[in-house]
């Protein structure tokens, strides 16, 4: 067998809304978000020309919802495009953001085959001298909550194919607890059917490689980043397989925003907030240059002297006042507060459980008090429940200073 490489991408969710942006981003900063996801595809495009790669392979979710606007549609339509330009067809499945059928108004390229629900079928890729290099087998979610183990019907597919055999799904493998059990199957199943030498999975939105040997299973993650939890680089994964059929993996970067979280702790000594701006200076230096624009969560963190004052200050201030703080091209998501006045443990272990069994029902009674007096209708805006968790955090660190007696700048 001739070797060859090709591209393995999932989870492309283009028009993302990027749900839990903070409202304080500037318009700036939303507008790259927005073109973020469709800037990855376009990354990865760049790559398959490059490795001149015999296919591009999509896992999955390349829409993050089925209905999508035409403008998504047409970007899409157009790096596709690009890539047939090049002799690069693309296969790909829809998983359980985009599950099929898509919008009328899409047309497929002449180089994009997308895999249906129900059926698994297969397409064979050819070399410059007919030799088949590889044959895909795929199969896509024709429903939002696919709960129905899909694999066997890849196995079927898969038997007696000639080339390097592939089976292309979006799937929930082994269990992961972070993510929806979609199209479900035990690690065992996928390795003990011998069908596929490798498995080009989507879901999982953090890149992994669940096995090596008798296949490769493989979860590319998610390209770009939806959100401070999605933080680090974000991957296309290249493969390059010998004539042997081994299989060399390679994860290229090619998200457009990345997101990151820095920690400033050793607040100890930190007794005024322009000593709290160099600790976050270098904090965010130790983070290291930022090769594209970086969108980052502060989170303070610790015993301080500016515990209470911190809880006190305007939220806006204190994210401007963080803001001012970040390097070039680090742009300030949200401020999190995770620090403590700098009481003696004894007294902190004695007022904590009394405090914390108010905490507790704070957030429900502070969400029931503001729809009493349609604060969301008067704004325009919802609070999520973990705004509504630091406020009540905020509130028990702030009482706890109080009861201690000894809150900074009493």
């Amino acid at each position: 067998m001739t070797g060859f490489s090709f591209l393995h991408a999932a989870d492309l969710h283009l028009g993302a809304p990027f749900r839990g942006l903070a409202r304080r981003s500037d318009p700036e900063t939303a507008k790259s978000l927005a073109a973020a996801p469709a800037a990855a595809f376009r990354r990865i495009a760049e790559v398959a020309r490059r490795e001149q790669a015999a296919f591009l392979l999509l896992a999955g979710d390349i829409f993050d919802s089925r209905e999508v606007s035409l403008s998504t549609l047409k970007a899409f339509r157009r790096t596709v495009e690009s890539l047939g330009e090049a002799g690069i067809p693309v296969f790909a499945v829809a998983g359980n953001h985009d599950p099929l059928p898509w919008s009328d108004a899409f047309e497929a390229p002449a180089n994009l085959r997308i895999f249906p629900a129900e059926t698994a079928e297969t397409a064979a890729v050819t070399g410059a001298d007919g030799e088949v290099l590889a044959t895909v087998a795929g199969i896509s979610h024709g429903r939002a909550a696919e709960t129905r183990d899909l694999v066997p019907r890849l196995t079927e597919a898969l038997r007696g194919a000639p080339g390097f055999r592939i089976a292309l799904l979006h799937a929930n493998i082994g269990g992961n607890p972070g993510f929806d059990p979609y199209a479900p199957a035990p690690l065992a199943e996928l390795l003990d059917s011998g069908a596929a030498d490798y498995w080009a999975l989507g879901h999982i939105h953090v890149p992994g490689v669940l096995a090596r040997e008798p296949a490769a299973v493989v979860y590319p993650g998610s390209p770009q980043g939806g959100s401070v939890n999605d933080s680090g680089a974000r991957f296309v994964q290249v493969v390059r397989v010998a004539a042997d059929r081994s299989v060399e993996l390679a994860a290229e970067a090619v998200d457009e925003v990345r997101f990151e979280t820095v920690a400033v702790d050793g607040l100890d000594e930190v007794r005024s907030l322009p000593q709290l701006q160099e600790k976050l200076r270098a904090a965010a230096a130790a983070a290291g240059s930022a090769p594209r624009d970086v969108l980052v969560r502060v989170v303070l963190k610790g015993h301080t002297p500016l515990n209470a004052a911190l809880r006190r200050e305007d939220p806006a201030e204190l994210h401007d006042l963080c803001a001012e703080a970040l390097p070039r091209r680090f742009h300030l998501e949200s401020v999190r507060l995770d620090t403590a006045s700098p009481v003696s443990a004894a007294r902190r272990e004695g007022l904590a459980p009394e405090v914390e069994a108010v905490r507790g029902e704070l957030p429900a009674k502070l969400k029931e008090y503001f729809d009493t007096l349609r604060i969301p209708a008067r704004l325009g805006v919802e609070f999520s429940d973990a705004e509504f968790d630091a406020i009540a955090a905020d509130a028990a660190e702030m009482l706890i200073d109080r009861l201690a007696g000894e809150g900074a700048e009493r």
